[in-house]
């Protein structure tokens, strides 16, 4: 897709990411996992797809998690782009799973525009 990168976003806190708070609690439970994040805050739909590209991505993983938009709203994106961009983020994140969308979490941003 052609979408359009900004520059470096302020980064979170590690112990304060959703994806490392989410892989805490697993752990606390048992599970034995390695997680991979490679979204950093701030992002839109584009700059996560950059991300993706950058990386070494080895499927098939067994979870995937999926939390982006605010961003692009946020920055006043149209709104039309990024359903198309989050279709074929979604997409991409079941390819990750592979192929399995029940192995995929999408959380949904609240719509900070209300």
């Amino acid at each position: 897709p052609g979408w359009q990168a900004a520059g470096d976003r302020p980064r979170l806190p590690v112990r304060d990411r959703w994806p490392v708070q989410l892989a805490d609690l697993l752990r606390s439970r048992g599970f034995t996992l390695e997680l991979t994040i490679i979204a950093r805050t701030g992002w839109t739909t584009q700059e996560l797809w950059d991300g993706i590209q950058t990386r070494q991505i080895e499927p098939p993983y067994d979870l995937v998690s999926l939390l982006i938009g605010v961003n692009n709203q946020y920055r006043g994106y149209d709104i039309n782009e990024y359903r198309e961009q989050f279709v074929f983020l979604l997409n991409k994140s079941i390819e990750y799973a592979g192929g399995n969308p029940k192995r995929v979490i999408v959380l949904s941003i609240p719509d900070w525009g209300v």
